[in-house]
């Protein structure tokens, strides 16, 4: 019987070229990985425009190079793409009843930046391509890191301050943490992948006595690369080191605990399962996750942080507490439909037990409060179905693969395993904070986990031709958001003007281009404010400039129009009536702001004094009660920002006067006491702090010296009584 040959492998075919529009798609895409926490990590409304127009333009260019060619990734094809459309689909629904509908677009859109950054990384980022964006990511949190510190460094020289929390390029620490949860994994697959020069797809090997002789191969099977990792093994592993010491720097313990759990998501995932090697590493992880978590613990940011968590007078613990509370609250009152996208600044206040904050500190019940329970589903069906897809991609790479062709290689099982790290320290992360509404973060986050479930071109096309009315359909929608982008993007710059016009001391000039941007967008909200401001600084005299002043309240009662819910414009109204001696309107819009905001301090405080401005002395002695009534309730005790708020000295100060007249001395001399050590703290604070309250607008100009004339006061009070107690104020007040 004559014995069967076996089948020849086909040789490997190389993939048609990319048209030259996808391969610039694939550069923005590439130059996103990098450049995203430079631009996106403050949370600014422009940055959010700006990541999400280079998303659509990038994205335009795919859909473009795309005709004439078969391809995958046009429209929903796997099960995690009907989670992104179902998220798409409600949270564009509430635009309809959100409370400001310019921002609830710009959060839409900026979710849709999230879904073209995955599609596109899935899309354009196979093979080597993967390993590149690896590299731009871990080249990013390089940079980051380098900047963190940098800072800590200066700070430290110039304060001595070993307790300073990094901020880096972006919002605030925590998000500096999360930015490095996403990054820091990519840049480890990097260092397992150059350390011993493995290559995840070992080519086929030679046949035949004439064939060059194989490499030989490392431990793993796979042949070294000679010269390829001479220079990119030091700089992975630089990149990882810096990663590695300025995550701590952060004094973020919600970075703490992602990083944990990546770090243990890493181990499981990075060797095969059941083998030894697999064993060997989740048991030195382990050990290097108690030895990290008792060195970090050593950097005085975060260990100081750590161990007042465990504090019942934790700001931070009880303040998320609170908020958390409030925010379940508001999805009960609309679990359905929820308060609309971006809706949760304006419509938190109400159900607020503590002090105001812009976003919710936990993703998930932010998500419930403004899409409702459905978004939430979809939310968290979405991170269910990519970490399975990712599952399935680990799996599939850990099985014999066919050979492919020249420059198709790269991380292999290593990409999906540092997305499936950087996903569980998101996901951790975002249980006490907010880095999904960041673009930097996100945006990077799914641009590794597309490149992780990318095909590589060698199996991206396919023979079944996409129909052109969807192509058409996709550029049609793709240009009138970018459209809409740009204009907005032009508004962004006038209102950069307008703020460099105003720093510069030219008000009309800031006019001048604040009214710009309320003609090129004008729903903005922000803009009309810029313009009000700009007018307002044009008001010297209200009994002369009243064409100023009129125009300042114009451009108020629009803010009104297009934000009604909020309490801040409110208050700023109202005082500009007051300004313009209409009283009764300046009283009807500061309890407007009250409404919308019932524990707004500021409020309280213009309240009673517009009504004392009015006469009427009872509204007047009730705001400043009510404020005084707070001090001593969470709104103060767990407020966002941990500054002295001298707010409530006015109040305390008018009521030891007004019990003072009305003959009762001795609660009179306990407001005073109150009084003691808040303004002792106010004045004799650092600069940095009374500067940090005045671009809060909690310290207003002339407050320092109405304080100080307190501090005399208080201190001659005091220092009637002849208690050791209130002599002991009396010096610290004098000093």
């Amino acid at each position: 019987m004559k014995k069967r040959k076996s089948p020849t492998p086909p040789a490997p075919v190389a993939p048609p070229p990319l048209p030259v529009v996808q391969q610039v798609a694939r550069g923005l895409v590439l130059a996103l990985g990098v450049t995203l926490p430079l631009f996106g990590g403050r949370l600014f409304d422009w940055q959010t425009g700006l990541v999400a127009l280079v998303t659509v333009l990038a994205a335009g260019l795919f859909v473009v190079g795309g005709y004439g060619r078969g391809g995958r990734g046009w429209g929903p094809r796997a099960a995690e793409d009907w989670a992104w459309l179902a998220l798409l689909v409600l949270m564009a629904a509430g635009i309809l009843w959100a409370p400001y509908t310019h921002g609830a677009i710009l959060v839409v859109v900026q979710v849709l930046s999230y879904v073209l950054c995955f599609h596109l990384a899935r899309a354009l980022l196979g093979g080597r391509w993967g390993e590149a964006l690896a590299g731009a990511l871990a080249l990013g949190g390089a940079i980051v890191a380098a900047i963190a510190l940098r800072e800590y460094l200066q700070t430290l020289r110039n304060t001595g301050s070993v307790e300073w929390r990094v901020f880096a390029t972006f919002f605030n620490p925590n998000l500096v943490a999360a930015y490095l949860l996403v990054s820091l994994p990519a840049g480890v697959a990097l260092v397992a992948r150059y350390w011993r020069g493995e290559s995840a797809t070992p080519p086929a090997p030679a046949r035949g006595r004439g064939a060059a002789r194989s490499p030989r191969p490392t431990a793993a099977g796979a042949p070294r690369e000679a010269g390829t990792h001479s220079w990119a093994r030091p700089l992975s592993v630089a990149a990882v080191a810096l990663m590695v010491v300025a995550l701590p720097l952060t004094g973020s313990k919600g970075g703490a605990l992602g990083a944990i759990a990546a770090a243990i998501t890493l181990s499981w995932t990075l060797a095969p399962a059941g083998t030894a090697t697999s064993w060997r590493l989740r048991r030195s992880v382990l050990v290097l996750v108690a030895a990290g978590i008792a060195l970090s613990l050593l950097a005085p940011p975060l260990r100081n942080r750590v161990v007042a968590a465990f504090s019942t007078q934790s700001n931070s613990a009880m303040f998320r507490y609170y908020t958390w509370a409030g925010m379940v609250r508001m999805i009960q009152a609309r679990p359905l439909q929820g308060f609309g996208p971006g809706s949760f600044e304006w419509s938190y206040p109400p159900y607020a037990e503590t002090g105001f904050t812009r976003l919710g500190h936990q993703s998930y019940l932010q998500v419930a409060t403004e899409a409702g329970l459905p978004g939430l589903a979809a939310f968290l069906a979405l991170w269910v179905l990519v970490i399975r897809a990712l599952r399935r991609r680990l799996g599939a790479a850990s099985l014999p693969q066919p050979p492919l062709p020249t420059g198709e290689g790269g991380l292999g099982r290593l990409l999906p395993c540092a997305a499936l790290a950087a996903l569980a320290g998101f996901l951790v992360h975002n249980l006490v904070d907010y880095s999904w509404y960041c673009p930097a973060v996100t945006a990077s986050l799914f641009l590794l986990a597309g490149a992780a479930l990318a095909d590589g071109e060698a199996r991206e096309a396919s023979p079944a031709p996409v129909r052109s009315w969807r192509r058409v359909l996709a550029l049609v929608a793709l240009g009138l958001v970018a459209v809409g982008l740009s204009i907005f993007l032009v508004a962004q710059t006038r209102l950069a003007a307008t703020s460099a016009a105003r720093g510069a001391g030219d008000p009309r000039g800031a006019a001048d281009q604040a009214t710009a941007a309320t003609r090129a967008d004008p729903w903005d909200a922000e803009a009309w404010d810029m313009l009000a401001r700009a007018w307002h600084g044009q008001v010297r005299d209200p009994q002369r400039d009243t064409a100023a002043l009129a125009q300042a309240i114009t451009a108020r009662r629009r803010v009104t129009a297009l934000r009604p819910s909020d309490p801040s414009n409110w208050r700023k109204l109202a005082l500009l009536y007051g300004k313009a001696g209409e009283l009764d309107a300046a009283l009807a819009a500061a309890g407007t702001a009250l409404q919308c905001n019932p524990n707004y301090l500021l409020g309280l405080a213009d309240q009673a004094r517009l009504a004392a401005q009015a006469g009427r002395e009872e509204l007047a002695t009730a705001s400043w009660q009510k404020l005084a009534d707070l001090y001593d309730t969470p709104v103060r005790k767990y407020a966002a920002l941990e500054y002295p708020d001298p707010t409530y000295l006015f109040a305390w100060d008018y009521l030891a006067r007004r019990t003072e007249q009305q003959g009762d001395p001795a609660r009179a001399l306990e407001y005073r006491r109150k009084m003691a050590p808040l303004l002792a703290n106010i004045l004799q604070g650092s600069p940095e702090v009374q500067l940090l309250m005045q671009t809060m607008q909690v310290l207003r100009t002339g407050d320092l010296e109405a304080l100080k004339l307190m501090a005399a006061q208080t201190a001659e009070a005091l220092g009637k009584t002849g208690e050791k107690t209130d002599a002991e104020w009396v010096e610290k007040l004098k000093q």
